[in-house]
């Protein structure tokens, strides 16, 4: 054990805490605080943190004394692993409180029965619950500020200093995905914002993180010849085509190898259309009527997908729309995925029908006096962002 707690008034990590709240850190590294004290790291023995570790990623930070047993002593004989625990419990308890005196009941350890449970007197935070709350509120209210909120709590990958623990990897892995998930979007925010260079370093960080993530790259190819810096474009597209080869073996998708060429040819960019391309609200539709405010056009979906459901009201295959939007065949399909789930819908033509009502298409007639089968709806990109 070590001498008396030290004071800590400003706790560079979790901010300043009420005297019981319980702090913990899993992502990046594993640490502790109780109100301003951070427990040194040289007070965890590795049982009483995995303890700790198991507890704060549980449902509701409690788990049944089996469970415990089996993730911390596997192959162990019944009264071996349960006198274990008992010691690692003790041991615990005195970690988070050291003057607790003999027969008192710990504030934040609980055995009751076969159930153990961590606990705090204040607020119990966990690093990995605020993440996931946080990501959620900028996914519900698409606001840049929310976003990056979310991406800074994410300090590193779920404990990896337990690479190889069986309860820890799929965990890790998920949260992985959360966080180059909610970087791929906020990017996309700051490219339909017209804020590029935010886009491309937000990118950068992804493809810094993940190097195999190929719609990151594809993204900065796009950004960077969008700038004029082509030969940065060419450059990112060989980044990729050697970290697909080494990783995983595989080359790039053929739209992205389409893009490349594109680049290599001087056939893109053209001539720049934004990100967002559904006709912009407030702006005139073809029969003069205005287009709905995004909060009312948008319904649940976020400005991209509501760019491929337009895309479907007029027809595009799969395919087709990955090429308009520059994406990959596999992102174009998982867009489509959440936005049948998001409306409760089926199919892609109530998809369409529902893109047509919220007036994210025009109807382009082909007949002087009326309606006729030719007629088609046509999706209208916006002119530059002002």
């Amino acid at each position: 054990m070590w001498s008396d707690p030290p004071s800590l008034p400003s706790a560079r990590r979790y901010g300043s805490r009420s005297p019981q709240e319980l702090g913990i850190q899993v992502l990046g590294a594993f640490h502790v605080q109780i109100g301003s004290w951070l427990i040194p790291d040289s007070a965890w023995r590795v049982k009483t943190a995995r303890l700790i570790e198991l507890l704060a990623l549980a449902p509701g930070h409690r788990l049944h004394r089996e469970q415990v047993l089996e993730r911390l002593w596997p192959g162990f004989a019944s009264d071996s692993a349960t006198n274990n625990l008992h010691r690692t419990l003790h041991a615990t308890r005195h970690v988070l409180e050291p003057h607790l005196a003999p027969g008192c009941p710990s504030a934040y350890l609980h055995l009751h029965g076969d159930c153990l449970a961590l606990t705090a007197d204040g607020a119990l935070w966990v690093d990995v619950e605020a993440f996931e709350a946080a990501g959620a509120i900028a996914r519900d209210a698409q606001d840049r500020a929310a976003y990056r909120a979310a991406v800074e709590l994410y300090t590193g990958d779920l404990l990896p200093e337990n690479r190889y623990e069986y309860w820890v990897i799929s965990r890790r892995e998920e949260l992985r995905g959360l966080y180059l998930a909610l970087l791929l979007e906020l990017a996309q925010l700051y490219e339909a914002h017209g804020e590029d260079g935010l886009a491309s370093r937000t990118l950068e960080r992804l493809v810094a993180t993940e190097p195999t993530h190929e719609e990151a790259h594809l993204g900065l190819m796009r950004l960077y010849a969008f700038a004029g810096r082509r030969h940065e474009a060419l450059r990112q597209y060989q980044r990729l085509r050697r970290a697909l080869r080494h990783e995983l073996g595989t080359e790039p998708a053929e739209a992205t190898g389409r893009l490349h060429q594109d680049i290599l040819d001087g056939r893109f960019p053209a001539k720049r259309v934004p990100t967002s391309r559904a006709v912009r609200a407030g702006s005139p539709m073809p029969n003069g009527s205005p287009v709905a405010s995004p909060s009312s056009r948008h319904g649940p979906l976020t400005s991209r997908e509501c760019e491929i459901a337009a895309l479907l009201a007029c027809g595009l295959t799969n395919r087709q729309i990955a090429d308009t939007l520059v994406i990959t065949g596999r992102t174009a399909d998982t867009h489509l995925c959440n936005i049948l789930r998001k409306l409760g819908m089926a199919s892609r033509a109530q998809v369409a029908a529902w893109a047509v009502e919220r007036g994210l298409v025009a109807l382009r007639t082909h007949g002087a006096n009326g309606p006729t089968p030719k007629d088609t709806y046509t999706y209208i990109p916006p002119g530059p962002s002002a």
